[in-house]
């Protein structure tokens, strides 16, 4: 993907190409469903702790978020 592309963006991107629900995402990062939700639709940015594992396990930088909020 695009250097311009949304940390949100390849966040759902992610979790199309893994086929998981937002339930399964929220296991493999240890957060609730409702977190997954609100980062896959961009009405919350994560946490510092929850950038860190979605780049543990998504491969999104942490950075990438900070830079998306700091766009906006």
């Amino acid at each position: 993907m695009s250097s311009h592309t949304t940390a949100r963006a390849r966040f759902t991107a992610w979790l199309e190409r893994a086929n998981l629900t937002h339930a399964e995402a929220a296991s493999q990062l240890g957060v609730t469903r409702a977190q997954v939700s609100h980062v896959a639709l961009g009405t919350r940015t994560p946490s510092l702790s929850l950038a860190a594992r979605i780049q543990q396990v998504a491969g999104i930088a942490a950075t990438a978020w900070v830079e998306e909020s700091k766009a906006s």
